[in-house]
């Protein structure tokens, strides 16, 4: 494998109950240190860490020991954005509009960190947080008049400068707008002189002879609070409050010019030191910086929702409903390699999701269906995300994930395409390399289109589109040399700076299913929780269902792997595992087809072999599983209440027991196809904690109509 996973000395790797963070990282390993046990080093090749992280029990917190990340988690209870009721979320986000309305308009000159001028400004920040309202509100429709619409108060300018320094010190992440936590500790007179003579030893540091830089003061500082604060602890006292970095650098700027020149020799160094520094993007990592955005295809196509034009003749195609579909694409900075790609008929806030999630998959299952010669293995976690103020970009839904992601989010101001150059250049390389092959193109204008009858010659449905622009990318697009990278090819350039510097380590699998996982609400049982007749177990969850008042659990559900979902208990995700063996790595559609297909096949039968289960799964490794990798790019995908409907048909009454009478053959090990599956009223439901092993009687008396079981 020629990539390797680039860590930081602040990312937390938590296995099982151990804390570890980077010891050393080369070009062929990671070494890890207990946290708690400084002693103990562990170390991985990269491929053998990429494969820890899909684990349950690994968790990959980026960022943890960042001193942003330190002051997100002091500044609120919850740790993550989804977690926080609606209710105080939408508050959340509706303070981090304004933040970011009034970052922006700083940076263009339009306002200053003053009152008076934040009181000049204030209509204008607040006609644009409204309309971010209403276009979350209604993502983007025409409402009828007299529509509801609910807008917020300003805040008073002084609170706007409040919010606004939280949201720097937190990295930009909303929740610092969170309320306080509930368990703070007051700062005493002690700790207040402490501190401040403490900083004061620290910035008078930057006056010494070897002239260090801010960033080293900086450092030096916070290493020292570091070690003030593990003595407090000792000593059962308040820990003191680390200054943040603006604040050393104030500190610094207020010393006596004369005396800090005399000190560090020479008004050259000093005046180089004290140069306004011109800010720019200088990306040199994989996924460092990512833009994306989406762009209406220059191609009339078949609106196929589902494959119901499979089957029917050509000369019928003419009185389908045709139209231009919209493509979500997300792209690497650094290397100019396509992240993602997603149709959609319009752009939602679930469709940018599902494409924010592309990104931290490895794709090659795709393009291996698509007919690919070329692997599209670039994937990682998410540095830097720029997008457009699209309704689908600003919604809550997208900014949740974004955040829980561990992501920054920039956001240009609306009308500068300039700002995303690398993902609008690629939208014109599509148009001009690609469009010109395909029948049915639109061109980019009426007059360059003429007469083309562009609707009379749509001849492409979703998954036949899917699979030319997958082949394109991976096949061509990577692999064509680029201007931008003087000569080289993406797919080069990829490899080249994962091998160099390394790249992002994509979220763990259970990161992973809380942020981008289908979500639902589940009653304990006595075999933990039960989705689409499948038992998961956590040793919270049995906990919960001996001492919990309340047995609902959230879950969130990966429907590419059954294996395992993602539970929140005390305020954390958990991951739990499937009880019974055999459902790693398959996916709902799998399970889905497999059992509509037995009970169609067998729907008067009252016995059904594991045989005939498993030459189920086999047609549809067969037949479905290509189709299934393409069409995660399709419009298509899984919602909570497609969850629903099938629990309500295809699984209803439908469970697993583990030694059931009519088991014929005894396992020592759970297996996928080693237990029964009953009919109505014989699956086990906990009534009383000191009767377990009951079963509740079939109120009918009725034998069951169907069930699995091993041959004998």
């Amino acid at each position: 494998m020629s990539w390797r996973i680039r860590l930081l000395e602040t990312d937390m790797v938590k296995i099982g109950d151990s804390e570890l963070r980077l010891a050393a990282q080369s070009a062929t390993e990671l070494s890890l240190r207990d946290v708690h046990a400084p002693d103990v080093v562990k170390s991985f090749s990269h491929a053998e860490f990429h494969a820890l992280l899909q684990k349950p029990d690994v968790r990959l917190k980026r960022g943890f020991y960042d001193e942003k990340g330190v002051r997100r988690r002091l500044a609120c209870d919850k740790l993550y954005l989804e977690s926080v009721h609606p209710k105080q979320r939408r508050v959340i986000l509706w303070k981090s509009a304004w933040c970011e309305e009034f970052l922006r308009a700083e940076l263009n000159g339009k306002v200053q960190r003053t009152e008076i001028s934040i009181s000049s400004a204030l209509s204008t920040l607040r006609n644009m947080v409204d309309e971010r309202e209403r276009q979350r509100q209604g993502c983007g429709d025409t409402r009828r008049a007299g529509h509801p619409l609910t807008l917020n108060a300003p805040p008073h300018p002084k609170t706007l400068l409040r919010w606004v320094r939280r949201y720097e010190r937190a990295g930009h992440s909303p929740l610092a707008l969170a309320r306080a936590r509930t368990k703070c500790q007051a700062r005493t007179i002690e700790s207040y002189r402490a501190r401040e003579t403490l900083l004061q030893e620290c910035v008078q540091g930057y006056q010494e002879r070897n002239r260090p830089t801010m960033e080293i003061i900086i450092a030096n500082t916070a290493a020292a609070f570091r070690k003030a604060n593990e003595e407090r602890a000792r000593e059962g006292r308040l820990p003191l409050e680390p200054p943040s970095a603006s604040t050393i650098r104030r500190r610094i700027r207020q010393l006596d010019p004369f005396e800090t020149y005399a000190q560090r020799h020479g008004a050259d160094a000093a005046r180089k030191k004290f140069r306004p520094y011109r800010t720019g993007v200088s990306t040199l990592t994989p996924l460092e910086r990512i833009e994306m955005d989406e762009w209406r295809i220059d191609l009339m196509t078949l609106l196929d929702e589902g494959g119901a034009f499979d089957g029917a003749p050509s000369g019928l195609r003419d009185r389908f409903r045709v139209g231009r579909r919209w493509l979500y694409v997300a792209i690497d900075v650094a290397t100019r390699c396509i992240l993602s790609m997603r149709l959609c008929e319009n752009p939602t806030p679930e469709d940018a999701v599902r494409s924010l999630e592309l990104i931290t998959v490895d794709k090659t299952a795709i393009s291996d269906a698509a007919s690919c010669e070329a692997p599209w293995d670039q994937f990682g976690g998410v540095g830097a995300l720029l997008s457009d103020q699209g309704p689908s970009f600003i919604s809550d839904q997208f900014k949740i994930a974004v955040t829980d992601l561990g992501a920054t989010v920039e956001k240009p101001a609306a009308g500068l395409a300039e700002m995303r150059a690398t993902v609008e250049r690629v939208f014109r390389t599509f148009g001009v390399q690609l469009m010109p092959w395909l029948s049915g193109r639109t061109f980019s204008n009426v007059v360059e289109r003429g007469d083309y009858p562009s609707e009379a010659l749509a001849v492409f449905k979703d998954d036949e589109l899917t699979e030319i622009l997958v082949r394109y990318v991976v096949d061509g697009y990577h692999n064509s040399p680029h201007a931008g990278l003087g000569g080289e090819t993406p797919a080069n350039a990829w490899k080249r700076l994962c091998s160099e510097v390394g790249r992002l380590p994509a979220p763990d699998a259970t990161q992973r299913r809380y942020v981008f996982g289908i979500p639902g609400v589940r009653k304990v049982e006595r075999h933990g929780i039960r989705v689409c007749s499948i038992h998961y177990d956590h040793p919270l969850l049995g906990e919960l269902f001996r001492h919990g008042t309340d047995r609902s659990v959230r879950f969130r559900m990966d429907p590419q792997d059954l294996g395992h979902i993602a539970i929140y208990i005390d305020d954390e995700w958990h991951g739990a595992k499937a009880v019974q063996a055999g459902f790693e790595g398959m996916s709902l559609e799998e399970w889905t087809i497999a059992m509509r297909d037995i009970r169609q096949q067998h729907r008067d039968a009252q016995i059904i072999n594991a045989g005939i289960v498993r030459r189920a799964f086999e047609r549809i490794s067969e037949i479905d599983r290509a189709a299934s990798q393409r069409a995660r790019l399709t419009p298509r995908f899984m919602t909570e209440k497609d969850i629903q409907k099938l629990e309500r048909n295809l699984f209803i009454h439908l469970s697993w027991e583990e030694n059931g009478e009519a088991q014929s053959l005894d396992t020592d090990e759970a297996d996928l196809f080693g237990d029964v599956i009953n009919a109505p009223g014989h699956h086990p439901i906990p009534q009383d904690l000191d009767k377990e092993n009951s079963r509740p009687d079939d109120d009918q008396g009725a034998s069951p109509d169907w069930w699995l079981e091993d041959p004998k």
